[in-house]
């Protein structure tokens, strides 16, 4: 990504930016699309966090959580209408989130939806618990993810969940 859109950001600033923009599909999920659309998944969102960041020096580690979602959890995390979708024996998804270096402190953040967040402890993810796969540095991120999908999640569940996710 060449220019930051928030040049004179903080840090914390960004990351509340990228967490406000709204969450839905884009045409692809490269930070500029994002930005233009004004819209991104967990996925893009990310993505697009890791660029602006990298370039500011800042560490950052992209993670792919496998986790398994009930209808009952999906009501408390999001909405009706979103648990709504979830299969009555729950669905499985994969969550993708950062850890960052922040004042030399690994922390968790999870820009996919909009948080209150005191801009230096671990984010609540908008996920359930699971198992956390890390992107190794000069891997592809996105392929890394496609191949965790194909490997654990129903896609046509998820694609229900996610659309439902983005009317929220």
């Amino acid at each position: 990504m060449s220019m930051s859109p928030w040049p004179n950001s903080s840090v914390v600033d960004i990351i509340r930016q990228v967490a406000v923009i709204p969450y839905g599909r884009a045409s692809d999920r490269r930070g500029e699309t994002i930005l233009r659309e004004r819209r991104g998944t967990c996925s893009g969102k990310h993505y697009l966090l890791r660029d602006l960041l990298v370039a500011r020096g800042v560490g950052v580690q992209l993670i792919h959580r496998v986790y398994r979602l009930r209808r009952d959890e999906a009501a408390r995390m999001f909405s009706d209408n979103v648990a709504a979708m979830v299969p009555e024996g729950g669905l499985t998804d994969v969550h993708t989130y950062a850890v960052i270096s922040l004042s030399g402190i690994a922390t968790r953040v999870d820009v996919t939806f909009p948080r209150a967040w005191d801009g230096v402890s671990d984010m609540t993810l908008a996920c359930g618990e699971g198992v956390d796969v890390s992107v190794l540095e000069g891997a592809d991120a996105q392929a890394l993810k496609e191949e965790l999908v194909r490997a654990h999640c129903s896609v046509v569940e998820r694609e229900r969940f996610i659309a439902a996710l983005g009317r929220t």
